[in-house]
């Protein structure tokens, strides 16, 4: 049981430590944006050996994903983002909690929130997210308790309840399409549509 938590555990608290060191070492000088896409860069190297290490032990061979998958999953990482936002925005949500973490991530250069959060950190979160914590607990429970706690998980990530709340359904959705077609892929862009259409609009 110990050695399964472990394995669960163990790309998160790596995910976790690396963010935590760049803090450490580059805080004092970057903006909130700009830490956490140089935290990404640093994590990927190390958890995208450990994914391709896991993949080699399954002896996994990659998935057949029809093209028109892609266009879908873009599409429905925005229209869900404005969907879930908008939900949000109706019943005053950030009246009630501070979302600064997010605001602060907006007020970054136009060009890290761009290739950071565009593109970068979802690479590196779904990596960490679906490709390694997600699969990993699937070893251990069945595919529903593993789907709910995995976007439990996702989302207590973010730290605030605004956040919170948008990310569970947004993880919840990502796992989904990643159980029909399991190839990583799938969930990055689907998190890269959904970020953009967030720092798009914010930089434009």
């Amino acid at each position: 049981m110990f050695h399964g938590l472990w394995e669960v555990a163990l790309p998160l608290l790596l995910y976790d430590f690396i963010v935590k060191l760049a803090a450490m070492a580059f805080g004092s000088r970057m903006d909130a944006a700009a830490l956490t896409t140089v935290a990404a860069l640093a994590a990927l190297l190390p958890l995208g050996a450990l994914y391709r290490k896991d993949q080699k032990t399954r002896g996994e061979e990659k998935p057949a994903v029809p093209w028109w998958i892609y266009p879908l999953m873009a599409a429905a990482g925005i229209g869900l983002n404005y969907l879930f936002s908008g939900v949000m925005e109706h019943f005053a949500v950030t009246e009630h909690f501070s979302n600064a973490a997010q605001e602060g991530l907006l007020a970054g250069g136009r060009l890290v929130q761009l290739v950071g959060l565009g593109f970068l950190v979802p690479v590196t979160e779904e990596v960490v997210f679906r490709g390694l914590l997600y699969r990993r607990m699937k070893k251990y429970l069945p595919t529903g308790a593993a789907l709910v706690m995995a976007a439990a998980i996702f989302a207590l990530y973010h730290g605030n309840m605004v956040q919170i709340l948008y990310a569970f359904p947004m993880g919840l959705v990502i796992l989904l399409a990643y159980e029909k077609y399991p190839s990583l892929a799938v969930p990055v862009v689907f998190h890269m549509a959904a970020n953009l259409g967030t720092v798009l609009p914010n930089i434009l």
